[in-house]
């Protein structure tokens, strides 16, 4: 089993869910046919923050940027 399977449940997202609210990305989602069609390890809104913070972090690693630490912490963790 991948360690990042379940992740999402457990993962805040703080300021990044202010600024992007989850009722946005799930209609950019569902507009561009990318909705979660059955539970997955890491959701469709999961990865869309992951992908924001990771282009917000660049200089962070992605283990930094899931786990909160290094400059990241304030948005992720």
């Amino acid at each position: 089993m991948h360690q990042w399977i379940g992740l999402s449940d457990e993962v805040r997202l703080g300021l990044l869910t202010e600024w992007i609210v989850p009722e946005l990305v799930d209609e950019v989602l569902t507009a561009c046919g990318r909705r979660d069609a059955k539970p997955r390890p890491l959701s469709s809104r999961f990865m869309v923050y992951f992908v924001l913070a990771l282009a917000l972090f660049q200089q962070d690693s992605y283990d930094d940027v899931v786990h909160g630490s290094g400059t990241a912490s304030d948005l992720v963790l």
